[in-house]
């Protein structure tokens, strides 16, 4: 409240040598402090007066604003230092990349090497096995060619001694031969049933 009180005293103390410079004539293009002047004057009113009422809360907000400021350098550096962490981080893995893409390279082989190595072990295990069924089947087959070879020799020696002792018996002998068969199969159901 003082200080407006104190506004139009110095509004008046700045007005007095402006009032005192007047009665001057002024000249085409010429300074004419009656024109120019009062314009000059006027505005140094015009910024005393600011400055001089709004001189405590310009300093409050330019504190702020200096504090508000220096927070956000702050964390402008603190943010600076932590994306430089990350780079330094960044760069290092890089760094370390090709170290990592050789060893997962090596890695890589010799799990492959392994896994050849099984797939091989495994492979000549079913070979193995399909080689002994195989053995198997072969012997069993063979068996079966040879039990059906000693039969249809079997068939053809006796075709062929059937065929010899019909050229050597005669007509007679063929009838004796065939009533002795019929005479032994008679007797043979005698003896089942007696039995």
């Amino acid at each position: 409240m003082k200080r407006l009180q104190q506004l139009p005293i110095l509004g008046l103390g700045l007005a007095t040598p402006v009032l005192a410079l007047a009665a001057e004539t002024c000249e085409p293009n010429e300074f004419c402090f009656q024109v120019q002047g009062y314009y000059i004057l006027d505005f140094i009113a015009f910024v005393a007066i600011i400055v001089y009422a709004a001189r405590k809360p310009l300093a409050a907000f330019l504190d702020k604003r200096y504090a508000d400021v220096s927070k956000e350098i702050a964390a402008a550096h603190e943010l600076r230092d932590a994306a430089q962490q990350k780079f330094d981080a960044y760069k290092a893995r890089m760094d370390n990349l090709a170290v990592e893409m050789d060893k997962i390279l090596a890695d890589a082989r010799a799990g492959t090497e392994v896994e050849v190595q099984r797939i091989l072990a495994d492979a000549k295990a079913q070979v193995e096995r399909v080689t002994a069924e195989e053995k198997i089947r072969l012997d069993q087959e063979s068996k079966r060619i040879r039990d059906e070879l000693q039969r249809d020799a079997a068939a053809l020696a006796l075709k062929l001694a059937e065929q010899m002792v019909r050229e050597r018996l005669d007509a007679a002998a063929q009838t004796k031969l065939v009533d002795r068969a019929l005479h032994e199969i008679e007797e043979l159901p005698a003896t089942g049933a007696n039995a």
